[in-house]
C-alpha cells in the first residue's frame, strides 16, 4: 500500500511540474511574435508588466544570418520609432544555431538571439550566443530598464553567465553549467542582490548528480 501510494505521489509531482512548466513556456511564446521581412528580422515583444510594447530589428547585409551579416540591433517603440541602436558588429556569432533553444513551438527562429527574464524583473531581457571555437561558452546580455525603456549591457552576465545556464524563476537562482573535461561539469549557483550577481555556491559535479 505504501509502494502504491509512493508511486501516486511521484506521478502526481511530475504532472505538476509539467503543467508548471508547459504555462511558463505558453507565457513566453504569447510575448513573441517573429516574422522575416527580406534580411530583416524583426522580433516584437507584447506589453506586460512593466514593459510596453517593443520590437527588436536585426538586419543582416546578407540573406542568412548564419553567414555572420549582423551589424546592429534596433530597438523600435509601439509607432515603430527607433528607441535604442544597439551594436552588436565586434561579436561574434554562432555560424548556426538551428533553431534556438530559446525559440518556442510557433515562434521558431535559427539566429543566436535569446529572450528571457536575466535579472527576476518581470520583464524580457535579450541575450546574444557567442561563438568562442568549437563551442558555445560566451554570450552577451542587456537587460530592460523601465524607466527608460531602454536595454543597459550587463557586463555581470556576461562575464559569469552563457547558454548553458538553467535559470529557476520559483527560488530566483541562475545555474551556471561548465564542463571540465569528460563528464565533469562545475556548477556555480547565482542570485541577484541589489543589482550584483552573488554567488550562492559552486561545486564539481557529473552528469548523474546534476
Amino acid at each position: 500500500m505504501k509502494k502504491y501510494l509512493l508511486i501516486l505521489t511521484t506521478i502526481a509531482c511530475v504532472c505538476v511540474l509539467f503543467v508548471s512548466c508547459e504555462k511558463s513556456e505558453n507565457a513566453k511564446k504569447e510575448l513573441i511574435s517573429f516574422h522575416k521581412n527580406g534580411n530583416e528580422y524583426i522580433f516584437k515583444i507584447k506589453k506586460h508588466g512593466k514593459m510596453n510594447e517593443t520590437t527588436v530589428k536585426l538586419t543582416s547585409d546578407k540573406t542568412d544570418l548564419r553567414n555572420l551579416g549582423i551589424k546592429e540591433m534596433l530597438i523600435l517603440d509601439s509607432a515603430g520609432k527607433t528607441r535604442q541602436s544597439i551594436d552588436i558588429s565586434d561579436t561574434k556569432p554562432v555560424s548556426s544555431v538551428g533553431k534556438s533553444r530559446y525559440a518556442k513551438e510557433g515562434v521558431a527562429w535559427d539566429i543566436p538571439l535569446m529572450f528571457e527574464d536575466y535579472n527576476f524583473d518581470g520583464n524580457i531581457d535579450l541575450g546574444f550566443m557567442e561563438s568562442m571555437g568549437a563551442s558555445v561558452d560566451s554570450d552577451k546580455f542587456w537587460l530592460y530598464e523601465p524607466a527608460t525603456g531602454k536595454f543597459e549591457n550587463s557586463k555581470e552576465l556576461s562575464e559569469n553567465i552563457n547558454s548553458e545556464a538553467i535559470f529557476n524563476y520559483d527560488k530566483k537562482i541562475i545555474k551556471q553549467l561548465r564542463r571540465e573535461g569528460g563528464n565533469t561539469w562545475s556548477v556555480t549557483n547565482f542570485t541577484w542582490e541589489k543589482g550584483k550577481l552573488k554567488i550562492l555556491e559552486s561545486f564539481i559535479s557529473t552528469p548523474s548528480k546534476r
